[in-house]
């Protein structure tokens, strides 16, 4: 009797045994499958920022050059501004509408809305209040009042003899190489995206 309960006791502590060594191999196996894990997150956490700052990087600078060419364009509107100059400015720049205002906020000229249309409420562009200030600007991308679809406006100023004065243009999103970009992110709510 002695034999077999110390042969018992023997496959007790045996299985005992492998049990501990099962639970080590599964709880190291476990742990370095969470290392991994760990180790690929890692790795795209950083190929993310490194992408979302390769095209932070590209918007800010298509935004500046839309900027700067705007400010080439409203070197032709230090005079006096007629509406078919303005017109003529605004088609030539492929975008949906333009408008420049006086320092006061007052439309001087506008396409395709008369400017006698516009006032500070719906159709009044986003940032043209930054523009007037000083700052050039640029919106969320956000609804046109003139077409329903998705644009950006970019307001700059820029100074004349007769003051101050701010040209701000609306840009279809759907022109603009970052559009796949902004066409996923785009939500119902106007300030929910910014480029």
């Amino acid at each position: 009797m002695t034999g077999i309960r110390s042969n018992t006791k023997q496959a007790l502590v045996r299985r005992t045994a492998l049990l501990a060594v099962l639970s080590l191999v599964v709880l190291a196996g476990g742990w370095l499958v969470h290392q991994n894990e760990h180790g690929q997150h890692a790795i795209f956490d950083e190929r993310f920022q490194a992408r979302t700052g390769t095209a932070a990087r590209f918007v800010e600078s298509y935004v500046e050059a839309l900027s700067s060419r705007q400010r080439q364009q409203a070197t032709r509107l230090e005079k006096e501004i007629d509406a078919d100059t303005f017109q003529q400015l605004v088609i030539s720049s492929g975008v949906v509408s333009g408008l420049v205002v006086d320092s006061e906020g007052t439309p001087l000229a506008s396409y395709p809305r008369p400017p006698a249309e516009l006032n500070r409420g719906a159709a009044w562009p986003s940032g043209l209040n930054t523009a007037l200030a000083g700052t050039a600007a640029v919106s969320p991308v956000l609804l046109s009042n003139t077409t329903g679809q998705r644009v950006v406006h970019v307001a700059v100023p820029f100074d004349t003899s007769s003051g101050r004065r701010v040209l701000s243009m609306e840009y279809l999103v759907s022109g603009l190489p970052f559009q796949s970009f902004a066409e996923g992110e785009v939500s119902r709510y106007p300030d929910a995206v910014y480029l």
